[in-house]
């Protein structure tokens, strides 16, 4: 009895044994004979998979430079491009060539703030909420240190007694606000303000002898924006604060675009004069560092759609998204606005544009190089 039971065992164990080898050559064969079918099961299609597209050249935007930028610059002087890049190094750009103008490497760059000229650029780098500045002569590819008391500053973009620059000085009382002229080494600042009262803030040089100031924007912050008649030093309040506040100016200060939020999320943007009078309500919404301001116009793009999610200017200036742009002609007094290309299908986000030998000049976000867009105007 005991024997038959073994044997019983036995054959059960060799019965399961034989299943468990047929399974495995069934599944092996299985495999073998629909591997492809199971790869395009668990395969991903390149069609659901959403890569960055680099962004592509048209027949009438054209690549520039290929080199990534932090910022470049019209030079007027030399009648050509600088650009400062992302490692650091200035090059200059002509007739689609880049040249190399500096062997100075600056780490950690914050800002770029090129002369009224182009000639010279003044560099922030460092820490961003207390960066130093080093400036860039194009004469002579030339640097110089400027004194680590300046905290803040713009360009004096026309002749005057003050020099070149207005720049926040930190007094360790304070704050002054003080004009710099780079011709005389070692002389003394002229002092304009003793105590500003103002820290975080963008500063313009406007139209005769005003500085703007601007607060730093963010989507539910109301910023406002004031005015500093070097003249009489009062100070005029031109912008009530607003949330999202963004102010950009033209190069002779005159004229400017301001950004604006009505909370929840409709954007406003909009012309003014330098006394904060609106001149022109604009029929779509973009930031003003993605336009170029003009005596008679100005050029912008703007992006296609704008999500009831982002949260503007924070988002964009975060790179939490990349828009695709519509470039648009304003005209500064009667007129109609014109769309001018449709770059939304070719990943053009441009900021920072400029005008060059009739061109429109910008950086593109998708791959921050330098493009240009033939005005043919």
């Amino acid at each position: 009895m005991v024997f038959a039971n073994n044997l019983f065992i036995n054959f059960m164990s060799s019965l399961k044994l034989l299943l468990i080898i047929i399974l495995i050559g069934a599944i092996g064969f299985s495999v073998y004979y629909y591997w492809d079918d199971i790869l395009k099961l668990f395969s991903v299609s390149q069609e659901t998979i959403q890569t960055p597209q680099q962004p592509a050249e048209t027949e009438k935007i054209k690549l520039l430079s290929q080199t990534k930028v932090f910022g470049y610059w019209v030079n007027e002087t030399k009648n050509a491009i600088y650009a400062l890049t992302e490692n650091g190094k200035i090059i200059s750009l002509r007739d689609g060539n880049e040249k190399n103008e500096s062997d100075e490497i600056i780490a950690n760059l914050v800002k770029l703030l090129p002369s009224a000229d182009g000639r010279q650029a003044i560099i922030a780098f460092g820490n961003a909420q207390r960066p130093q500045f080093s400036l860039f002569n194009s004469t002579d590819n030339s640097w110089q240190p400027l004194p680590l008391e300046i905290t803040n500053l713009t360009w004096i973009k026309s002749k005057t007694q003050l020099g070149d620059l207005i720049a926040f000085i930190d007094t360790k009382k304070g704050f002054s606000l003080e004009a710099i002229d780079l011709s005389k080494t070692n002389s003394t600042n002229t002092k304009l303000v003793n105590d500003l009262g103002l820290e975080d803030v963008e500063m313009t040089w406007s139209g005769n002898e005003t500085i703007i100031f601007t607060e730093r924007p963010s989507f539910s912050y109301y910023g406002g924006a004031w005015s500093l008649n070097l003249k009489d030093f009062k100070f005029r309040q031109i912008f009530q604060p607003e949330p999202g506040l963004i102010t950009s100016w033209s190069k002779d200060g005159l004229s400017g675009l301001k950004f604006s939020v009505t909370l929840p999320n409709f954007y406003n943007l909009a012309l003014t004069d330098n006394q904060g009078t609106t001149v022109k309500n604009l029929p779509f919404a973009t930031l003003p560092e993605k336009c170029l301001l003009e005596k008679n116009a100005a050029y912008c793009f703007v992006p296609k759609e704008i999500s009831e999610e982002w949260r503007l200017p924070d988002d964009y200036l975060q790179k939490t998204f990349y828009s695709n742009d519509l470039i648009y002609r304003i005209p500064a007094g009667e007129g109609e606005t014109e769309m001018l290309l449709d770059a939304s299908q070719d990943n053009i986000d441009g900021i920072n544009p400029r005008r060059f030998e009739e061109k429109l000049v910008f950086i593109n976000r998708y791959d921050n190089k330098i493009y240009s867009f033939e005005l043919n105007e």
